[in-house]
């Protein structure tokens, strides 16, 4: 069964094999890693895509569906030029933003795309892809992404986001990933709580000691 099993899957080129061994990722067309939670060391192989039966290949696409469909936030990348070290880095920072990174077959990625309710993101889902589905919150992953570009000569690159049934282009993502993250966000509103009450504190007693 291919679900719970987005393994480490190699179509005709062998294309990912970098992933699953040593090297250079080339520019996959076929492949898929799953780089989620609990799958850092090691991935267990699903057949070839020529060997695939249907309903292995149903199970596979339903279970990225169920994914997908899970996620608040899905974000588009290209990873072309990111060695197998760089990635295995990638994806615990991504891990560690509440999300998980998968390097999709584009052409099982389609179908499970069109099983949701989502937009037609088809037109992208070309050359190599790699997929960040957030849970938790939408700015954590995008910045772990931006962060890790920075040091990564500007790889991954964003292709597009999806979020609220819209999608977002690249620059709207970078945006988004320039926003404070919601840890800062609830410090700066617990200080713009804690202002008035101090300034209250204050006048009341100024007004006893009257």
């Amino acid at each position: 069964s291919a679900t719970g099993q987005l393994g480490c899957l190699h179509g005709p080129d062998r294309a990912l094999e970098a992933f699953c061994g040593k090297g250079h990722v080339p520019q996959e067309r076929d492949g898929l890693q799953h780089h989620g939670p609990g799958r850092v060391h090691r991935s267990e192989p699903l057949p070839q895509a020529g060997l695939m039966d249907r309903t292995t290949k149903e199970s596979f696409v339903s279970d990225l569906r169920d994914r997908i469909n899970k996620a608040p936030v899905v974000y588009l990348t290209d990873f072309t030029g990111l060695d197998v070290k760089a990635m295995t880095a990638l994806r615990r920072s991504i891990r560690a933003s509440g999300a998980e990174y998968l390097v999709v077959k584009n052409r099982l990625a389609k179908l499970a795309f069109a099983e949701t309710d989502l937009p037609d993101i088809s037109e992208s889902l070309e050359g190599p892809t790699g997929m960040v589905l957030g849970y938790e919150d939408a700015v954590a992953p995008a910045k772990a992404l931006s962060d890790f570009a920075k040091d990564h000569n500007k790889k991954p690159v964003f292709k597009l986001g999806i979020m609220d049934n819209k999608v977002m282009q690249a620059e709207q993502v970078d945006a988004i990933a320039k926003l404070p993250s919601r840890d800062v966000l609830y410090s700066m509103l617990a200080g713009a709580l804690e202002a008035p009450m101090a300034a209250l504190a204050s006048a009341l007693e100024a007004k006893i000691q009257e």
